[in-house]
Order: C-alpha cells, then structure tokens, then sequence
C-alpha cells in the first residue's frame, strides 16, 4: 500500500500540490492524469524524494521513501527520460545506474533485453531518438527488480509498436502482483489498460476511483471526454 497523505507544496506564492491525499494498491495499475501544470510531476518528485513537501508525507506500507532499506529494489522512477550522459553507451548508462544503487551489474543485459535494446547496448546514448530514450529509462528502473514502478509520461515519443509493448508490460508487471503508477496525457490508450484513476486539477484532488467508476459517471462517453470535463475550471498554462 501507498498512500500519499495531505501533500503540499508551493514555490514561492505559487501552491503547486495542495493537500492531495490518494492511495495506490498492490496489483493494478493506476493512472495519473490532470492538466499541464496540474502538480503531477512535482507530487512524483516528492513521492521519490527528489523534492521536499511543505506538509503530508507519503509512506510505503508505513514507511516513508528516505526509510526504506533498498530504495531501488522497492520503487523504479522514471521522471525524465532525457537525464542521460548523451556520451555514454546504454550499457554503461544502466552500469552506472546499477553501481549507484548497489544493484547486480548481471541485470543490466537481462533489461536491455526486456525493453528491447538487446541490440542497441553498444550505442551511444545522444543517438538514440526520444522512444528509445524512454525504453533505456525504463530498463533503469526495472534494474532492481522492484515492486512498484512510477512513470512519468513514458509513451511521450514511442511509436504504436512501442505504446503496445508498454502496455503489455506494464499489465504484465501488475498481474505479477506490482504497483504500478503512471502520469499520461494519452488518457485515451490509459483506457486500454489501467485500472484505477487519479485525477488532478491545480493540485489539488478531483477523483481518486476505480476506472470503471469514472466511466459510469457519463455512460457512453469516452473517458477523455470524462475526464476533460472534470478538469476544464482547473487548466493552468504553465507546468509544474
């Protein structure tokens, strides 16, 4: 169990997270979905440690993110894509990864090959295109065969093929019996796959339910639709 209690967080007179509270289970796949600039990122990156709550906290079966024994065998982040050394091959990208959180250097070709880089391992990170970008980050966070997974927008540049293979993966990972937890403006292939939603809009909650739950809310509507109407009052123009 995840919960995510009472989260808050501003940036100057800007309230970016504003008293959210949600809660993630073991097992199912939820969807993270707002506006731009909705706090979505930013409720990540305190969800990892990566930024610090004005108030709340978010535990892991109790405890919190920095109590956690092996951080990078419970939870695998991806929040952005492009953190790479465009110098280095992908190899030695996940070695690093893999030396820096005390990981078996023997998973790095076992998620090579998960992702589908088998072949691609040799190569420089700064050729590499924004899909198989996504697919090294991804392998970065599987390194520590961990039990929750939390994605940021990780179908921005995939192709079709490669938005299947996420997919699949991810069910797969769920089914497995693993947490998993990601933000997506494609509301529309989250559809096809997730199983609860969170919905967000200038920080602060909207709905937090199962995904069925949000489709009965306007039957025969698409959840886009659904979910367009829920945060129309709340679109900011500027990210967070």
């Amino acid at each position: 169990m995840i919960t995510v209690s009472h989260l808050s967080k501003s940036y100057g007179r800007r309230t970016v997270v504003d008293d959210l509270s949600f809660e993630l289970v073991a097992g199912r796949i939820t969807g993270f979905v707002g506006p731009n600039g909705a706090g979505k990122s930013t409720t990540m990156r305190m969800m990892v440690g990566l930024a610090r709550p004005d108030a709340g906290r978010v535990t892991y079966d109790g405890a919190t993110f920095a109590e956690l024994a092996h951080p990078a065998r419970t939870i695998g982040a991806v929040l952005d894509a492009r953190a790479m050394h465009p110098g280095r091959s992908a190899r030695n990208h996940l070695r690093a990864i893999a030396a820096l959180g005390s990981l078996p250097s023997g998973r790095v070709d076992e998620v090579l090959h998960t992702v589908g880089l088998d072949d691609a391992g040799g190569q420089r990170v700064g050729g590499f295109s924004l899909g198989m970008r996504q697919r090294l980050a991804i392998a970065g966070a599987l390194l520590g065969d961990p039990h929750i997974l939390m994605l940021d927008e990780p179908a921005n540049g995939l192709d079709p093929d490669g938005i299947r293979w996420l997919r699949t993966m991810l069910t797969d990972f769920a089914t497995a019996g693993g947490t998993v937890f990601v933000s997506s403006h494609f509301i529309a292939e989250l559809a096809t796959f997730a199983d609860d939603l969170v919905v967000v809009g200038n920080g602060r909650l909207i709905t937090a339910e199962p995904l069925v739950r949000t489709l009965e809310r306007d039957p025969g509507r698409t959840l886009e639709d659904i979910v367009l109407d829920l945060t129309r009052h709340t679109a900011r123009h500027t990210a967070a």
